[in-house]
């Protein structure tokens, strides 16, 4: 906030203002960060690392794809077809709801990480993810819904509430936390895991680009709306898919012995 304000002062009032409060933020963060680890740091080469952090890297590339594919298919093809009046409500909608859930599950896979990254964890994260599978949906259903009509209500008569636009952004609210909880159960398993996690991520963001591009000329927010919630339907059922398959402790420890455990380069979708 301090640079935003001080750019606000300063009479600049524009775009301009967020994006170079995000960068400075950003950068400030990195500083303090290498700073404060400063005397852990040595300047070395080692190959072997080199590659263990390249395979890490590129999962990470390939997630922020995934997010790119989420965020900004619909506000493009929504501005590019129709006008920034849809996009402004398209907005509305996917912040009142996926946004929120998106955020939620930030601090959700900031606990789970550490406690599925062993075998036990593992299994027992999978097991109390089955049993409340259905009860935690209905609950982020509900709240979800709450949320979004509250924040409509905020918005104001500019940002009309349409049951059925309210009903399809919940539901893709829902089921990007259900999708998010299992990507992070996957990645803190091992590697592999982490393959499957990026996988279920790409599968959603690509999935949701390639049905914005279909369905959103044709049918405007309503498409957005769908194309979001199909898209990470299908992330879903392929990790419902994948789980299904079993995966015994001891491959898991012989997998997590030979390639380290993951450090959390990446946030799921």
């Amino acid at each position: 906030p301090l640079f935003l304000v001080v750019f606000l002062l300063g009479g600049v009032r524009d775009y301009r203002a967020m994006i170079q409060t995000l960068c400075l933020s950003l950068a400030t963060a990195a500083i303090f960060s290498i700073w404060s680890v400063k005397r852990y740091l040595r300047p070395r080469f080692d190959p072997a690392c080199f590659r263990m952090i390249f395979g890490y890297a590129a999962m990470a590339a390939l997630n922020l794809l995934t997010m790119a594919c989420v965020i900004a298919p619909g506000r493009i093809i929504l501005h590019h077809v129709f006008g920034p009046h849809e996009v402004g409500i398209f907005s509305a909608y996917f912040t009142a709801t996926a946004q929120i859930s998106l955020a939620l599950l930030y601090m959700v896979s900031s606990v789970l990480l550490p406690l599925a990254s062993s075998p036990l964890g593992q299994k027992e994260a999978w097991q109390s993810f089955r049993s409340v599978l259905a009860p935690l949906s209905a609950a982020a259903f509900c709240l979800f819904a709450l949320g979004a009509l509250l924040a409509l209500a905020l918005f104001g008569r500019s940002y009309p509430l349409r049951p059925g636009w309210l009903l399809l952004f919940t539901l893709s609210a829902t089921l990007i936390l259900l999708h998010g909880i299992a990507s992070t159960l996957f990645m803190a398993r091992d590697f592999s895991g982490l393959r499957i996690s990026v996988t279920g991520n790409l599968i959603a963001g690509l999935a949701n680009l390639g049905l914005g591009l279909a369905l959103i000329p044709r049918w405007g927010i309503w498409g957005a709306g769908t194309a979001l919630m199909a898209a990470y339907a299908l992330g879903l059922a392929y990790y419902g898919k994948i789980s299904s398959v079993p995966t015994s402790a001891a491959s898991m420890r012989s997998e997590t012995q030979a390639i380290p455990e993951p450090m959390g380069p990446t946030s799921p979708l």
